[in-house]
């Protein structure tokens, strides 16, 4: 099981963000059905919040001395993360897509760089990590050299299906938090509901299959239902 620092100030950050879940399903990108969706580029908005998640990042890249070039983005809300950090850092910032892009130069990797260059990728989140991995094979086709992905949360930090996707793309990585830990934290201060925090972790503990479960899925339409739901984000 890999090991990841963990962020307190990241935790209640985004806990915190007004509006930070959204009651689904929502079917993610991944293709999962999400019962209550984390939406990240709400605590992004936010200027101050913003700023807590940048000084964690660039906290973590001193502490472990990363070295690096370029700092990246992952279109498209990565880029909310990789731009100001790599104005704050006084470095070049570049971004790449899943695909290259169908007009236009074609590129899948944008901005200035060199091939050699040593490139940290960053991102809004991680679930399944598909999509990290196909940001690490344009990176390397390009180029680019790409040790480092750090994400500000991820799914689920102890399911094996969100951690092998690691060893496959050949990185170390550094999610600060997972949804456990952002569900814990508004379940202790009433921001979700406990009805809320049941859901949350039965998605979680499995993604693909939870809303298969016949209980299950009856115990979220019937929260869904609720009216007047006893907390302070009303979720």
């Amino acid at each position: 099981m890999l090991k990841y620092a963990t962020s307190q100030k990241i935790i209640k950050t985004f806990s915190e963000t007004p509006g930070f879940f959204i009651v689904g399903p929502v079917t993610t990108t991944s293709g999962y059905i999400n019962p209550i969706y984390p939406e990240s580029r709400r605590t992004f908005s936010y200027p101050d919040r913003l700023q807590i998640v940048l000084d964690e990042i660039k906290k973590f890249i001193k502490q472990k001395k990363i070295k690096y070039d370029i700092i990246c983005g992952g279109a498209t809300c990565g880029i909310m993360l990789s731009s100001p950090l790599a104005m704050q850092l006084k470095t070049r910032q570049i971004y790449v897509r899943q695909k290259p892009k169908a007009g236009g130069m074609g590129f899948a990797v944008e901005g200035a760089y060199q091939k050699g260059e040593r490139v940290v990728l960053v991102d809004d989140a991680t679930a399944s990590g598909v999509h990290k991995i196909d940001f690490v094979k344009n990176l390397r086709k390009a180029g680019l050299k790409i040790d480092w992905i750090i994400v500000p949360f991820s799914r689920n930090r102890n399911l094996n299906s969100d951690n092998s996707w690691v060893k496959k793309a050949k990185v170390k990585y550094q999610s600060f938090a997972d949804i456990n830990d952002l569900r814990k934290y508004c379940e202790k201060n009433k921001i979700i509901t406990k009805e809320a925090s049941k859901i949350i972790g039965w998605y979680t503990g499995d993604p693909l299959n939870w809303h298969k479960n016949k209980e299950k899925w009856q115990f979220f339409l019937e929260y869904k239902r609720m009216k007047n739901r006893k907390s302070k984000s009303g979720i």
